[in-house]
């Protein structure tokens, strides 16, 4: 998944979040050969994506989303799914470049649908 301008919110540090994240999904991509690379790049995701999800949250928060307990849903469950995925890669079932294919597609959907409707929403109210 190649970061690009279509990505972008317009609200900096979230933007640098998913920047972050993407590049590491890259990474875990290229890794496939390297299980200590790929499997540091999963502890990154991990860490990053908690995080990320934290400050998102506390921003549809401060600014009253009026679509945050469903934004919150989808985080929880994207969350999930990565877990139960890199659980399978430790476990030796899944492949770094299996799990990047299925986060690449719920990352760029996510970013594209719901992060783009809560960044409109926000620089409309000026909350930014």
């Amino acid at each position: 998944m190649i970061w690009s301008s279509d990505l972008t919110l317009g609200i900096h540090h979230i933007d640098r979040q998913h920047e972050r994240i993407c590049r590491f999904a890259d990474l875990l991509q290229l890794a496939s050969r390297d299980r200590t690379v790929a499997r540091l790049a999963l502890d990154f995701m991990f860490d990053h994506m908690a995080e990320h999800f934290v400050d998102e949250e506390d921003l549809m928060n401060t600014s009253n989303y009026p679509a945050r307990l469903e934004h919150q849903r989808l985080h929880i469950q994207g969350f999930d799914r990565f877990v139960q995925l890199r659980a399978q890669f430790l476990a030796g079932k899944v492949s770094s470049e299996q799990i990047a294919e299925s986060f690449h597609g719920w990352v760029e959907d996510h970013i594209l649908r719901e992060d783009k409707k809560l960044a409109i929403f926000i620089q409309g109210s000026s909350h930014v």
